[in-house]
């Protein structure tokens, strides 16, 4: 075979690439943690922790396309939605932000991790909602960028490494990264499919609900300070994503852990397979 016949994928990566997409799609058939918007109910599937993994064991390129493959039939299987299509995507950046990091090349490295997670954030202050928010991004989203900025290449030698302490901690800054991103997406096209989809005018009726019902909970006290009862009288989109930072923390820690336990198990067994171009571990 000359070089202009090599196939754009292997027989081991196109092997894996469908092993990981369907893997989500089997996934994403089982029941996701219920969040809900108001009235509206969204679930967020336990599909999430693989994103990171694909592209840290496929690479950012192939492991961002399995990802693609799993999630677009995942959305045609069941029933199609203009917001299901919107997040397709969302594991995409996942994987890429995390295969970046765990690649050292010309065009896979930490610094485009760095960008990915970066544009995603600068994202996010486009939007009407980035400015009711705008901190919204410094509670996880910016330090999981500043932890690439921080550990850099190193990264990618805790991947390859033998300590089995120093493989955790890249694959969980790298599943971290990963995870934020993808939620970082859904976030955006949430707010892009939000009159197509979610009611807000009822989410605001029944946060306002909410806080009367809190409030009649302390006749003798009020234990709020005003602009709490601002929010409460004229609530914004931005309140909502506030109120959700708490739930969020807990959920992406969740897919963190889960994502970092079962890379380190794969990455100390049978790593070679994953990193057979990488010289440590041909060795």
């Amino acid at each position: 075979m000359t070089h202009h016949d090599k196939p754009i994928l292997t027989a081991k990566e196109a092997a894996l690439t469908a092993v990981f997409a369907a893997l989500i799609v089997i996934i994403t058939r089982l029941r996701g943690i219920p969040i809900i918007f108001g009235v509206q109910t969204a679930t967020i599937e336990f599909s999430v922790p693989l994103y990171p993994l694909a592209g840290i064991l496929l690479g950012p390129w192939i492991g961002a396309l399995a990802v693609l493959i799993g999630n677009l039939v995942s959305w045609i299987i069941p029933k199609t939605t203009v917001f299901g299509l919107l997040l397709v995507p969302a594991g995409a950046f996942a994987a890429l932000t995390a295969g970046f990091l765990a690649r050292k090349s010309r065009w896979a490295n930490w610094k485009f991790s760095a960008i990915t997670l970066t544009l995603l954030i600068i994202l996010w202050y486009t939007t009407p909602v980035g400015f009711e928010a705008p901190f919204y991004p410094f509670f996880l989203h910016i330090p999981a960028l500043a932890l690439i900025l921080i550990f850099r290449g190193k990264i990618f030698d805790f991947l390859n490494g033998t300590s089995k302490k120093l493989v955790t901690l890249g694959v969980a800054i790298t599943s971290f990264a990963g995870v934020m991103a993808d939620q970082m997406w859904g976030n955006l096209m949430f707010i892009t499919a939000l009159n197509f989809v979610f009611d807000l005018k009822a989410f605001r009726n029944s946060l306002r609900n909410i806080g009367m019902t809190i409030t009649l909970g302390f006749p003798w006290k009020d234990p709020f300070p005003s602009w709490m009862h601002d929010m409460i009288a004229n609530p914004t989109l931005g309140d909502l994503f506030m109120l959700y930072v708490p739930i969020t923390a807990i959920e992406r820690t969740i897919f963190t852990i889960i994502a970092t336990i079962v890379g380190v198990a794969i990455i100390m067994s049978v790593g070679r397979i994953f990193f057979a171009t990488h010289p440590k571990r041909e060795k």
